[in-house]
């Protein structure tokens, strides 16, 4: 799984574009010049770059150039010196060729969205400017390797194939960007598992360069390192070494030791070591791999890493320290068990996590934030293994599962975390009003034209927003780079992101509560749980990951349908599984944090016995109040004082426009939730059909309401997380009744509490080292303190007697929210229409 994402993220640097377009012609000294650079001569080509007949284009050159010399530090300084120079002169072929050039940049680094949103725009307007087939072939060779990075294969082939095609119908024909798009198109089978393809695609590649280009040129090593990559991963073990070594002669020839194409070839024959047990050798090339691709570390000791900053270019460091602290645990296993491997390998895992957090400083895309978790959550899994590895082996009581406990939470809703404490920065840091509100403003646009963007039906329509959608990304941007410039004590603060420890998380516990947190390890089928109480901590380890998925898929599917029998035995053994027995007792709160899907199962519908000749069913609902939470550290975040005590209802009822069902059951549910609440002296403003609309929710003041109660339709789009919605009234003509969560995200809540009495709001895209994203995690943003959801379509009638006990409990009888919603379900489990869990179980409570 490792070879085959790093395969693009490393194998880059031959590939930028060199198109012309009619009438808007590069100057002859730039393409002679980037042709000096082509030829080897790269130092020679930055001499001349400082003779080009203007400033934007010896920026643009001495951007390119650092491009393919591996310095990305240095080339994105220069392009974006270029693009602010050619701001008024977009429709030329010098900016299209910057804009490309950014594409080709960030793609290097990890982050496709914004790749894809440059070269997409280089697209366009080479489009519009009616570029021959040669020119737009180049930005359709680099919209594949963006693509084929996120997966996209079969949308990246046709990229490909295109560009193919564009090139061969060229004259001259450009034989080194046809044998360059052939070895796209061979790692991309390759990535597909379809290696008798690549391998028909690599070897054409090798056959035309042999025969069109002078030998040892690093287009040449860059062919042949993907064949040996091929080649080993075909199990052909000794050819992909000896291609891989001719690769790195021809790359030392041209690069020296310094370039990460250079540590990209050490780092695979450090693969092919560690595959033949040859532990020492393989540490030796991993350890050459960090020294190429760093500015000055130069250790041979492999107990020694290079920091964050030192590095040509972060990801690939942290994907080179990821190899080598396999191997360290790989040697342990294989053949030392010296625990000093162990802790070497633990070493090498903390200082990868310091360049996660330089890497994820640099990301502001959502959809970069969370590639780059999926990563990182690969490091934090090794490190919760390794740590409690650790601790079995030591002969004393150690700080290792306190140590995996940490790593567990730097897997956990990350994006959210840094999210919030941007916000708080903000605010913190005192940027003024007026600035805030530009921000807002922009965000709004933004956040209006992805929803449109995901909506669009037609390539034409999806092109007019793109072009809207770089246009505002951009102006963002250099808003957001001048504000932490303007206000250096934001940009601290933004920065200065710190999760929860064992003791963070004991201090901040009652005497009767406690935290219990599943991080999920798919390399071992394992879940991790960690037991926390205010004088106690435990780490177990469960080996059972996939029995587990599937159990918790069929025991939301027995509820869902009611199918007894099967419930009976899926919810007394997960909760075998799931819940430390001896741990707890009936009564104290449970906190639960969890990981992937299991974050879709209601615990409180667990089976704490085995159900026997007809005897009664014990929920665990009847013996613990429970709450559940993204992560520790979002439970420990410190909450804001309500300014108000007022309540805001809302029950659109009626959904004709949407061709929704009709609720009539969240009309009383509202009438009576307000009538309850007046009778406590909670002012409480009640919104039914039109009244409940989309505008109101974004034209007025929400952060004046502590409980905010929403009873509406619910919808979550795992696929396309941005079309997850809640609907409302449509209430004017800018608004079609659907708040959507790029929406939600805008909104300033302060409430104690967000109820969403709709369908399905817990639930969304699992998305590895972040959990679900969906609805939850958007209103939580928005300011929810506690949030509550369902976990799946609910039942209009049963939902309205739930949530008036709910609230009755929670404002009449002073009970804190967990206890509220606890006895609110226990009614309806002890009644005779909804004692099913189908009723009951699907709403949990999100919070504090």
């Amino acid at each position: 799984m490792m070879k085959q994402k790093l395969l693009t993220l490393v194998l880059s640097l031959s590939l930028f574009t060199t198109g012309l377009l009619k009438g808007q012609h590069i100057s002859e000294y730039y393409q002679e010049t980037i042709t000096t650079a082509q030829s080897g001569a790269i130092d020679r080509a930055l001499t001349l770059a400082e003779k080009a007949t203007s400033e934007a284009e010896i920026q643009a050159l001495k951007g390119e150039l650092a491009l393919l010399k591996g310095r990305n530090d240095v080339a994105i300084e220069h392009l974006d010196k270029a693009i602010g120079l050619l701001q008024n002169n977009k429709e030329q072929e010098l900016y299209v060729r910057v804009l490309s050039n950014k594409g080709v940049l960030l793609w290097n680094e990890g982050k496709n969205d914004q790749a894809l949103d440059f070269l997409q725009e280089a697209l366009r307007i080479r489009k519009a400017l009616k570029g021959n087939a040669k020119e737009i072939a180049d930005t359709y060779n680099n919209l594949g390797l963006v693509l084929n990075s996120i997966g996209q294969y079969k949308e990246a082939t046709e990229f490909y194939i295109q560009a193919l095609e564009g090139y061969k119908s060229a004259t001259p024909s450009p034989w080194d960007k046809i044998a360059q798009t052939s070895v796209n198109l061979g790692i991309t089978a390759s990535q597909a598992e379809d290696q008798q393809t690549a391998f028909r695609y690599l070897n054409q590649a090798l056959d035309l360069w042999e025969e069109n280009h002078d030998k040892d040129l690093p287009t040449e090593a860059f062919i042949l390192s993907n064949l040996g990559l091929a080649y080993f991963q075909s199990g052909q073990v000794a050819l992909g070494k000896s291609y891989l070594e001719d690769a790195l002669t021809i790359y030392l020839e041209n690069y020296g030791e310094k370039h990460a194409e250079v540590a990209n070839t050490y780092m695979l024959l450090g693969d092919v070591a560690l595959y033949e047990n040859q532990y020492e050798e393989s540490l030796s090339y991993f350890q050459k791999a960090l020294t190429a691709n760093s500015f000055n570390f130069e250790s041979k000791a492999f107990a020694h890493n290079p920091g964050p900053q030192e590095a040509l270019k972060p990801l690939y460091q942290l994907v080179i320290l990821m190899r080598k602290a396999r191997a360290f645990e790989t040697y342990y296993y294989g053949y030392s068990l010296k625990k000093s491997h162990l802790e070497n390998a633990l070493a090498t895992l903390i200082e990868a996590d310091r360049h996660i957090e330089l890497l994820r400083a640099n990301r502001t895309s959502k959809k970069d934030q969370l590639a780059l978790s999926d990563l990182a959550a690969e490091v934090y899994e090794d490190a919760q293994r390794i740590c409690l590895t650790l601790d079995e082996v030591s002969l004393f009581k150690t700080e290792y599962p306190a140590k995996a406990f940490y790593y567990s939470e730097k897997s956990k809703a990350i994006s959210l975390l840094n999210a919030l404490v941007e916000s708080d920065a903000k605010r913190f840091s005192k940027v003024p009003t007026d600035l805030l509100e530009k921000e807002n403003a922009l965000k709004a646009d933004l956040s209006y034209y992805n929803t449109q963007l995901a909506l669009a039906g037609t390539s034409e329509e999806r092109e007019e927003i793109r072009k809207t959608l770089f246009e505002l990304q951009q102006t963002y941007q250099r808003f957001m780079q001048d504000l932490e410039e303007e206000y250096p004590q934001y940009f601290n603060l933004k920065h200065n992101v710190s999760v929860s420890q064992v003791e963070d998380v004991q201090q901040s516990l009652k005497a009767n509560e406690v935290l219990i947190s599943y991080s999920i390890a798919p390399k071992t089928d394992r879940v991790y749980m960690y037991i926390i109480k205010k004088e106690e901590f435990e780490a177990k380890q469960l080996p059972y990951l996939n029995d587990i998925l599937r159990y918790i898929k069929g025991f939301r599917n027995t509820v869902y349908y009611r199918l007894e029998n099967r419930f009976d035995e899926l919810a007394y053994q997960l909760y075998k599984w799931l819940i430390p027995k001896k741990s707890i007792t009936a009564g104290e709160k449970l906190i639960f944090i969890t990981d992937g899907a299991i974050g879709k199962m209601p615990f409180e519908a667990l089976l704490t016995e085995e159900v026997e000749n007809g005897s009664d069913r014990q929920y665990l609902l009847q013996q613990n109040p429970i709450q559940y939470n993204f992560s520790a550290t979002l439970l420990n975040r410190s909450s804001e004082t309500n300014t108000t005590d007022g309540a805001l209802l809302l029950a659109p009822v009626n959904f004709s426009e949407a061709s929704l069902q009709t609720l009539p059951g969240s009309e009383s549910e509202t009438k009576s939730i307000h009538a309850m609440l007046e009778e406590n002296s909670i002012n409480s403003d009640l919104k039914t059909y039109t009244e409940a609309s989309e505008a109101f929710i974004k034209n007025n003041a929400l952060s004046n309401y502590r409980f905010v109660h929403m009873a509406t339709h619910g919808l979550v789009n795992e696929s396309v997380p941005e079309l997850s919605c809640v609907y409302f009234a449509n209430g004017d003509n800018e608004n079609d009744g659907t708040l959507y969560t790029n929406e939600i995200y805008t909104l300033s809540f302060n409430a104690e509490l967000i109820s969403l009495s709709a369908c399905e709001t817990g639930l969304g895209q699992v998305a590895r080292g972040e959990g679900i994203i969906g609805l939850g995690r958007a209103f939580t943003y928005a300011g929810a303190q506690n949030l509550m959801v369902s976990l799946w379509t609910v039942s209009d009638a049963s939902t309205a007697n739930l949530m008036i006990d709910f609230y009755q409990n929670k404002v009449a009888k002073n009970m804190a929210l967990s206890e509220a919603l606890q006895q609110a379900k226990l009614k309806l489990l002890q009644s005779s229409d909804y004692s099913a869990p189908y009723y009951w179980a699907p709403f949990i409570l999100i919070g504090k």
